[in-house]
């Protein structure tokens, strides 16, 4: 049986997943933070919490990118 023939890698795409898991990461320190800390300069934390929060449908893409690949 021939070996089939392996696609190349696409380095954007795992850029793009270590991007997404910095997110997942800020996720869940950033709610973590919010929990034990009272002094917690609310904007901010609401700015992080909105930058970081792309991290999850970028999962979902690169993960059925690399299924139908």
């Amino acid at each position: 049986m021939p070996e089939k023939a392996r696609k190349p890698r696409i380095s954007a795409l795992e850029d793009m997943r270590g991007i997404a898991m910095l997110g997942v990461i800020g996720i869940h320190v950033g709610a973590q933070y919010i929990v034990g800390n009272h002094l917690a300069n609310a904007q901010l934390v609401a700015l992080f919490e909105i930058v970081s929060r792309f991290s999850v449908p970028i999962f979902f893409f690169i993960s059925a990118f690399g299924l139908f690949y």
